[in-house]
């Protein structure tokens, strides 16, 4: 396989695990109001934090690695 193929076969992969932990399977049906609080705020909004984050440093290494400039 191509090194530029490898990449897009991770990527793909990669992508397909960030969607399906976007999906918030694990908070159907519980009442917001008895999320446990971290330093004021529920969990589900430090989970956000962290899936934004690692959806940002995943297009980013797509972007520096996949698309290039084709002269």
């Amino acid at each position: 396989m191509e090194e530029k193929q490898k990449i897009t076969v991770f990527g793909f992969i990669v992508f397909l695990a960030l969607f399906i932990l976007s999906m918030d399977l694990w908070g159907w049906g519980q009442p917001t109001s008895a999320d446990p609080l971290i330093l004021g705020l529920p969990i589900w909004i430090y989970y956000l934090i962290f899936l934004t984050l690692a959806t940002f440093v995943f297009f980013l290494i797509i972007a520096k690695n996949v698309w290039r400039d084709e002269k």
